[in-house]
């Protein structure tokens, strides 16, 4: 067995069992009472016989008169030797103690009960005023308190500012109780409870408390550890946080968790002053730690509720026992009996084969109708229980768009087919969307989705579908928008400013393969240009090197051209391997140029608050005047209120303009960082970043920019960055992996010979051997 895994050493189930406690019942070892709300009182002794204790460990099982909502063991007649057991009724505190009739056969006393003045919810064990003997507080549903001897009954103490019950315990290092009402800890001296006059019984005055402590949180859970040489602590556990204060109210330390508490234990370990508890958690596991330190976990089978640390034999010491939601008592410890030995028991069962192989082929149906589709047709499916209907839906762009193009308008048909649930579908997409909110029902809907291109430039043809059934389940597909939708060939550029060389492994293919949605008189050259644009994208594809090159002048539609390529050469190649030497400058210095500006926006910012305080000042200058006895006001007062005024609106002007400024460059750089990050990826290398970071601009790009290069680094970040450290830290970005180097010129000669005596064709692009880089990026001004 898993080390991280529990061994059950014995278990007993105990129908709304809710409350367990362990003592010395009978003896010097330790025995488990369990208590339910039926009533049922049930004792295990697991060290009476250990060789048998599954069916000798319950001695006693009785089913009591009231329903049991809390048990605690506890020496509280220093006559007896033994322990006695407390349990907590809805209106009585009833004593019992457990003896051996004869051999083996056990039963219950009731040595004492008192009547609660009102209905109990939960109580706490402890040496009251340093008493001799422990004593019990009961707490009632009213946030009353009342403390019982064995035999007397000592008094009863409201707490008027209780919202409603909640954990207490008692700590003996300062004497006093400690109560979780609402989300309030609060710690009072049992002197100033015990001393509390009748001004206070009668809810006239409120008792004072010691310290109080606003948690945050619902408290579940709450236990005193100050066994030295440990610090006398409280540790408080809530749905999600633990909180560990000094009994005098100072704060520890505390844990946040990310899954809901149940139960927790302290245990014992008198080598170190570490505080060591347990935690059980909804997530079915027990959580070990060390002060904040997580020191082992294990998984169980339950949920736990209640957790106890019991010792039956010399042998058998500190052993788990834990009480799940279900009612069963398992006393377990953690990963130390592996079954090395043991072999696992086989099933022996008939295989029908026949039925095996026809299910097979179903699977296989399956499989071929999800493989065979249109590269732009995406089916979702929700197959979590093959018993129940799918749900799917599938997109598909409309090719013949004749009509729709006068307009400028393109359609999209979205069929969505399921057991007649209701779908709700999103559309997200840089074209223009219309109507981006489908309803869909029926076994079989077809709704149009129409996109506007009218003025928007698209950089990206991917279109996202969310869809939310009415099941609640939710699923998500991508679609991309044809070429042909968004643009139309022309005759391509041999000059441009910006060049990509595309080196691959396998032949070249030709254009007709690759965009299958146009028809080219070239088989190796065409160029695109966007339906509302005049930028051109020129591709060249040379076949006995097998390059592709995609250049342009402006680097605002290459991400678009550079990703089809890619994405389209992956559908006739499991890998591609295309890789391309990255002109890194060119995205260095549009980072930097946006950085520059941010920071020349941040000191006109600074300016402007200057010249706003400034023109407040004038302004309270000149309502004064007004208010003054003199008939006009001083021309200098008028004129310094006029120059604060004209300064104001200048900056206001600037800082809008250079805020324009501003979103152009982050409108040019989001398709050229995601262009980076495609390089880098096609390169080997995942970036932690793209273009989508610069889609909320209410942030420090500066800033932004350099901590997600300092993390792909792994360098330390820094509190602020300069275009220049930002520039550096590009430029040493992978500088070892040998690929971002500088761009030489290709021999245009070369290539212009070369397909002339291949292809006979007047004018065609070929690629020289570069050597450890591309075409030359050119820069104009």
């Amino acid at each position: 067995m898993s080390l991280f895994r529990y061994h059950e050493f014995i278990s007993h189930t105990s129908s709304e069992a809710t409350t367990i406690d362990v003592g010395f019942l009978l003896g010097k070892r330790d025995v488990v009472a369990i208590g339910s709300l039926n009533g049922t009182l049930s004792i295990l002794d697991p060290g009476i016989d250990i060789e048998n204790r599954s069916t000798k460990a319950l001695i006693f099982e009785e089913l009591l008169e009231y329903p049991i909502l809390q048990l605690c063991v506890g020496k509280f007649l220093s006559s007896l030797t033994q322990d006695l057991l407390a349990c907590l009724h809805p209106k009585f505190l009833t004593f019992y103690r457990i003896f051996e009739m004869s051999e083996n056969i056990y039963s219950i006393e009731k040595v004492m009960e008192h009547k609660l003045p009102s209905h109990g919810y939960n109580m706490c064990v402890g040496k009251f005023g340093k008493s001799n003997d422990d004593q019990i507080c009961v707490q009632t549903l009213n946030c009353s308190l009342s403390v019982y001897e064995t035999e007397h009954f000592i008094f009863t103490r409201p707490l008027h500012d209780g919202l409603h019950p909640g954990p207490i315990c008692y700590t003996e290092e300062n004497d006093s109780i400690l109560i979780a009402n609402g989300h309030l800890l609060s710690s009072i001296k049992f002197q100033t409870l015990a001393s509390a006059s009748s001004i206070v019984t009668q809810g006239k005055k409120e008792l004072s408390h010691d310290w109080c402590v606003n948690l945050g949180d619902t408290a579940i859970e709450m236990i005193v550890a100050e066994t030295s040489p440990v610090q006398p602590s409280v540790l408080i556990l809530c749905k999600r946080l633990l909180y560990c204060f000094t009994v005098s109210g100072n704060l520890r330390y505390i844990i946040r968790f990310d899954y809901i508490a149940l139960c927790l234990k302290t245990y014992e370990f008198l080598s170190d002053s570490y505080i060591r508890f347990c935690i059980g958690t909804s997530t079915k596991n027990l959580l070990f730690y060390m002060d904040t330190k997580l020191m082992w976990s294990t998984q169980l089978d339950f949920i736990p509720i209640s957790i106890r640390v019991a010792t039956f034999t010399e042998r058998y010491r500190s052993m788990i026992t834990v009480l799940s939601d279900e009612g069963k008592c398992s006393t377990i410890y953690l990963g130390t009996e592996p079954h090395l030995f043991k072999f696992s028991v086989s099933e022996n069962r008939f295989i029908d084969f026949e039925e095996r192989k026809q299910e097979l082929k179903e699977y296989e149906t399956q499989i071929k109708l999800l493989t065979e589709k249109d590269e732009n047709d995406v089916i979702i499916k929700a197959d979590d229980d093959l018993s129940t209907p799918k749900e799917m839906f599938m997109v598909k762009f409309e090719e013949d768009f004749d009509n729709n193009d006068k307009k400028n308008k393109k359609t999209c048909f979205l069929y969505v087919s399921g057991n007649n649930l209701k779908t709700q579908i999103f559309v997200k997409s840089q074209m223009g969307i219309i109507k981006d909110e489908i309803f869909a029902s029926g076994t079989i809907d077809k709704h149009e989705i129409n996109f506007d291109n009218d003025k928007i430039s698209v950089t990206d043809t991917k279109v996202s579908f969310f869809g939310i059934f009415e099941n609640g389940k939710c699923m998500v597909t991508y679609s991309y928008v044809p070429l042909n939708l968004i643009c139309r060939t022309v005759t391509p550029q041999r000059n441009a400013n910006f060049k990509l060389s595309f080196d691959s492994k396998y032949t070249a293919l030709p254009l007709s393969k690759i965009f299958d949605e146009f028809e080219f008189d070239n088989q190796y050259q065409v160029a695109f240009q966007m339906l509302n644009s005049e930028v051109c994208v020129s591709i060249f594809i040379a076949k006995s090197s097998n390059r592709y090159r995609v250049q342009s002048n402006s680097t605002e539609y290459l991400y678009l051209f550079v990703n089809e390529l890619n994405r389209r050469i992956s559908l006739h190649y499991d890998d591609p391997n295309l890789r391309c030497a990255i002109p890194l400058e060119m995205f260095t210095d549009d980072i930097c140029r946006l950085v520059s500006k941010e920071g020349v926006i941040n000191e006109v910012k600074k300016k402007l608050e200057k010249y706003t305080i400034q023109f407040r000042h004038s302004q309270m200058l000149f309502l004064t005047k007004l208010k003054s006895d003199r008939e006009e006001i001083e021309s200098h007062v008028q004129m310094y209120l006029d120059y604060c005024y004209k300064q104001l609106h200048s900056e206001l002007d600037k800082l809008i303009s250079l805020e324009e400024e501003r979103q152009e460059l982050i409108k040019d750089l989001i398709p050229l960082l995601n262009l980076f990050s495609l390089l880098m990826k096609m390169n080997g290398v995942d970036l932690i970043f793209d273009g989508s970071i610069l889609e909320s601009s209410n942030q420090d790009f500066s800033l932004l920019f350099g901590t997600l290069l300092s993390t792909q680094k792994g360098t330390p970040i820094q509190e602020s960055y300069d275009s220049i450290s930002i520039r550096k830290l590009m430029d040493s970005l992978y500088n070892s992996d040998g690929f971002l180097t500088g761009i030489i010129e290709e021999e245009e000669n070369e290539l212009e010979e070369e397909e002339e005596e291949k292809l006979n064709i007047e004018e065609q692009f070929e690629f020289s051997n570069l050597q450890s880089g591309s075409m030359k990026v050119i820069q104009t001004e």
